[in-house]
């Protein structure tokens, strides 16, 4: 006979090895771990205060805002107040339903913004601003339209207490350069660095610049460079940019059409001057493709080098310069009297405007942009001219130092490399350019307006002397 401590402990181990072999079933561990991870709460995704669109099942889209939030069945219940007609009306909606356009909105209340050359009113008439007129959001409205959302936004100048309402589309982005130090130009050229960065990232960014004299610039400019932001506006107030030696400004293409590179873009009301006001500085501005640039209203003063270019534009199109003012060519050239046959002739008419043609040799742009841009070859695999260029109302000087001594005669315009498009030359005046003083050669380039003869262009009410 077993004793009953026998058959106990028996039983013991029978049922020790069921318990056992249950909790080690796949399917029973599986379900014991996935229902300790079933949350206990749905996650809230809107806030008191929040404006959103909310619509029940066939039902048009409504805007409302949120003041209430509750919780019941697993579920987030949301009362929001919208309008319909004249009336305010309360309703309850779940999650599910809703959409938030709390961040909808580009701009937000107090920020400072400016409203585009040609900004169309929500009247529907055009009007015209002075796109460096800063204004301040005093109000942002969201409204619904036909189930498409629309934001508008309540403007008021300074010194003006009557407010203006603009569709957001009308407006741009503002960004305030602070420089740190005016004498430490890499620490400036991070921070111009930065702001053209943001500008890249964000369209239509106006770009202004401090009151006062910066230097920027580097020993080494095919590294310590700038990439030029399209949609944007660099704008001067009585800033003066000193340049220490090179600063390299590139406009990059981003297809291949002409038209596919830098546009929309605004340079004004800067000042650049070379730091070393004997020997000059280099400031090159150069692009690979692109369309509406307007330059206006700048001073270049002592900033182009022997043999080289402020602008040298590849294939650009339909852009403005006018009212600037460019002071100087080649300080080392100053005291040639005569141009020997061993002398390169580029030394002396290169242009401080140059309407250049891009293409994917890399000769046009002495392989500067070709070794920065990873498309180059792609985008450049066709030829074409800058066309739809107006040159107009600006100054070619000398540079005299404050005791009258000449320290370099001014630059020519032009192209001397390639045909170009339809361009306009008009109400420019040159004194004392460098290419004047060897009229004996009787060549085209040694001219201060030179294009290839064959070349479309209208030049007339210019003064040369």
């Amino acid at each position: 006979m077993i004793s009953n401590k026998k058959k106990r402990a028996v039983l013991f181990l029978v049922f020790f090895i069921c318990v056992l072999s249950f909790c080690l079933k796949p399917n029973n561990f599986y379900q014991s771990i996935k229902i300790k991870n079933i949350p206990t709460k749905i996650k809230q995704s809107y806030s008191v205060r929040d404006k959103v669109t909310f619509n029940f099942k066939n039902s048009s889209p409504k805007l409302g805002t949120i003041y209430k939030i509750r919780r019941a069945h697993r579920k987030i219940h949301y009362s929001i107040f919208y309008r319909t007609g004249m009336h305010i009306v309360e309703t309850e909606v779940e999650q599910s339903y809703i959409k938030n356009l709390t961040g909808h909105s580009a701009f937000k209340k107090n920020e400072l913004v400016t409203i585009k050359d040609k900004a169309v009113i929500n009247d529907g008439k055009i009007s015209y601003f002075n796109s460096h007129q800063l204004y301040k959001i005093k109000n942002v409205q969201i409204f619904l339209k036909l189930g498409k959302v629309y934001t508008t936004y309540h403007l008021l100048a300074k010194n003006n207490k009557k407010t203006r309402v603009i569709d957001e589309e009308q407006l741009c982005k503002t960004y305030f350069v602070h420089f740190h130090s005016k004498t430490n130009q890499k620490a400036n050229n991070k921070i111009l660095n930065k702001a053209f960065s943001y500008a890249n990232k964000h369209k239509q960014t106006d770009i202004f610049l401090p009151k006062g004299e910066y230097m920027i610039g580097s020993k080494y400019p095919k590294k310590d460079y700038f990439i030029l932001p399209s949609n944007s506006s660099i704008i001067g107030n009585h800033t003066q940019l000193i340049i220490d030696n090179f600063s390299y400004w590139f406009g990059l293409a981003t297809g291949p059409s002409p038209r596919d590179g830098v546009s929309n873009f605004e340079l004004s009301h800067i000042q650049f001057r070379a730091n070393n006001l004997k020997l000059g500085a280099q400031l090159l501005i150069m692009a690979d493709h692109g369309n509406n640039w307007y330059i206006h209203h700048n001073t270049f003063k002592l900033v182009q080098k022997k043999g080289n270019h402020i602008f040298d534009l590849g294939s650009l199109q339909n852009s403005i310069f006018e009212n600037n003012q460019f002071v100087g060519y080649a300080p080392e050239l100053t005291s040639i009297a005569k141009i020997t046959a061993d002398k390169n002739l580029h030394d002396y008419y290169a242009e401080a405007i140059q309407l250049d043609a891009a293409e994917k040799n890399g000769i046009w742009d002495a392989g500067l942009i070709k070794a920065i841009e990873p498309n180059y070859s792609i985008y450049n695999n066709f030829r074409f001219l800058s066309d739809h260029i107006v040159i107009k109302n600006n100054q070619f000087l000398p540079f005299i130092n404050h005791q009258g001594k000449l320290i370099a005669y001014e630059a020519s315009i032009g192209q001397h490399s390639s045909k170009v498009g339809h361009v306009v030359i008009e109400g420019n005046y040159f004194h004392k350019s460098l290419v004047n003083g060897f009229a004996h050669k009787q060549i085209w380039v040694l001219e201060p307006i030179h294009f290839p003869p064959s070349a479309n262009t209208l030049v007339n009410n210019n003064v040369i002397d």
